[in-house]
């Protein structure tokens, strides 16, 4: 049924391949700015070849309350 063929889903279709993205060095605004434009609530961290990381919506608010 439904559940059995959901279940058989692979990540590849369901993942979203054109992500913002950011260097280390870039500043608090330059993050903001790819966290809006791409509409996904994070930026990774790196480069394609090379993710060091992702960044959230949340954390940025988490660092802003501390």
């Amino acid at each position: 049924g439904t559940l059995g063929r959901s279940l058989l889903t692979k990540a590849k279709d369901l993942m979203i391949t054109e992500v913002p993205m950011v260097q280390p060095e870039d500043g608090l605004h330059e993050v903001l700015l790819r966290i809006s434009e791409g509409r996904l609530g994070l930026v990774v961290v790196g480069t394609p070849s090379d993710v060091q990381g992702v960044i959230t919506d949340g954390d940025i608010r988490r660092a802003m309350a501390s």
